[in-house]
């Protein structure tokens, strides 16, 4: 999955670059006014791009740290289940919480442009932090003083992205969150 992130990310660098809001929603970004036409795709490909360097090694990051403890305990299979499950829900989420409520002509009249666009494997990952916080309490009498302290670091990672998505512009909280309770579940 790592590798995947890497080279659509240099696809996107070379075919216009990462920031640019047209090559993104040419290549698959989570697009609401395309997905209330029928492209569904895109609550699947959005979850492979990313928007700069910054947000793919921040979204790496996370996914080399958790990817490789979900992978280990429920091997590669489930893992990628896992994953794009929670991709994909919590892109279904984020768009309902957003353009999924307005009507298709408020979305083709949008005169700010292309509209809210998304990007990134953070729901998926929010995804995979919640299995693993799932697998943690259902095996804590196993596990014991390694659950508990594994689930307190996973409460703060969660409370301190929680703080920054609510200080940042453009971050899409509704996705982690929804990424979060997905993989839990």
């Amino acid at each position: 999955i790592i590798i995947l992130n890497i080279f659509y990310f240099l696809i996107q660098t070379v075919s216009g670059g990462s920031t640019n809001t047209v090559n993104l929603v040419r290549l698959g970004a989570k697009f609401d006014y395309g997905i209330a036409q029928g492209e569904y795709w895109r609550l699947l490909s959005a979850t492979f791009l990313h928007i700069g360097i910054i947000h793919l090694i921040l979204n790496l990051a996370g996914l080399f740290i958790f990817g490789r403890l979900i992978e280990k305990e429920f091997l590669r299979i489930r893992y990628m289940i896992i994953y794009l499950f929670s991709g994909i829900s919590s892109s279904i989420f984020s768009y309902w919480s957003g353009s999924a409520f307005i009507s298709i002509e408020e979305l083709t009249n949008c005169n700010q442009g292309l509209g809210s666009i998304g990007a990134g494997a953070s729901g998926a990952i929010f995804g995979l932090l919640g299995c693993y916080a799932a697998f943690l309490m259902i095996n804590k009498s196993v596990l014991g003083a390694n659950a508990r302290d594994s689930l307190i670091s996973i409460g703060i990672l969660v409370f301190m992205n929680v703080v920054y998505g609510a200080t940042a512009s453009n971050i899409d909280q509704v996705a982690h969150v929804s990424g979060l309770i997905c993989g839990f579940a």
